[in-house]
């Protein structure tokens, strides 16, 4: 089974953070998701939210950046990151989807105090 990190490999730049803050985010057009629905998915896909390759301080300062160049508080994105992951498991009819989004959800779960202590870490040093 592939990774997140093998998935999908979007990189995301302080510049274009800072832009997207005057746009809006709706992935899967079904709905007009909340802001954070819309964020943790973007989160996910976007920021390789469960890349091996990248450490989970990097991941950490990263997703707080993200979260706070929207103007949110970072409380909510390891819940939100999860949710989406649970939501695209259970609309999708790929087996392999489904299969690949567990395995993200399993790595944030995982590695879930890691990944909170460096995103806290990041918000205290902005």
């Amino acid at each position: 089974m592939k990774s997140c990190a093998t998935e999908m490999r979007a990189r995301a730049t302080a510049s274009s953070l800072m832009e997207c803050r005057r746009h809006s985010i709706d992935f899967d057009n079904a709905h007009a998701g909340s802001r954070l629905d819309d964020l943790g998915y973007a989160a996910w896909l976007w920021l390789d939210v469960g890349n091996e390759d990248l450490s989970i301080d990097r991941q950490g300062q990263r997703v707080a950046d993200f979260f706070r160049a929207y103007g949110l508080d970072t409380d909510g994105a390891i819940p939100s990151i999860v949710a989406a992951q649970l939501a695209l498991a259970a609309r999708t009819d790929s087996a392999n989807v489904r299969a690949w989004s567990d395995s993200c959800r399993q790595w944030v779960e995982c590695n879930r105090d890691k990944l909170s202590t460096a995103i806290a870490a990041r918000t205290k040093t902005r």
